[in-house]
Order: C-alpha cells, then structure tokens, then sequence
C-alpha cells in the first residue's frame, strides 16, 4: 500500500464519520424541535464526538440556552469557532431536514 492509498482510506473513514455525524445531528434537530431537549443535547454531542462541526456545537448551545444552562451554552459557542476553522466542510441546509 503506497501513500496514496493511505490518503484515500483516511478520507473514506472522514467521510463515514461525517455522514454519521450528520445522521447523528438531523436526529438531534428532530428532538430539539419536539421539546425533547435533554436527549437533543445527547445526539448533539453523539455528532461532535463522532465528526465535530461548528454547527453541533452552536445548536447543542441553542438547545442548553433554551433550558437556561447559559454557561454550557456559552461554552459550546466558543467551542463552534473552533470547529469552523479546522473541520470545514458540511453545512446543515434544507435538504438535510
């Protein structure tokens, strides 16, 4: 296996996990919109453990905001600027929901 085939398994496991992670997220958003917001935190943060994005971790602080947890919510904002400079790539849009 020459360098070239190691590029290529690296990016079909980052694509895997991002495909997951958008799963992960969709289902979360469900959640959040049904008022379930504790398990909403608990795909949030399934999403940013398995591909962490930016948007994982502002609508996981959108979802504590909404049960008054404002440290938590600032936290995970922090963490969303982050993620925007070194993850890149999938941004939730109408097609994904």
């Amino acid at each position: 296996m020459d360098a070239r085939d190691d590029s290529d398994d690296v990016k079909d496991k980052g694509r895997k996990q991002l495909r997951e992670a958008m799963a992960l997220f969709q289902e979360a958003y469900q959640h959040q919109m049904r008022g379930d917001l504790e398990e909403a935190i608990a795909l949030y943060t399934r999403s940013i453990e398995t591909f962490p994005t930016a948007e994982g971790y502002t609508f996981r602080g959108w979802t504590y905001s909404f049960l008054g947890r404002t440290e938590e919510a600032i936290a995970a904002c922090q963490s969303s600027v982050g993620a925007s400079a070194t993850a890149g790539g999938w941004v939730p849009g109408p097609a994904d929901g």
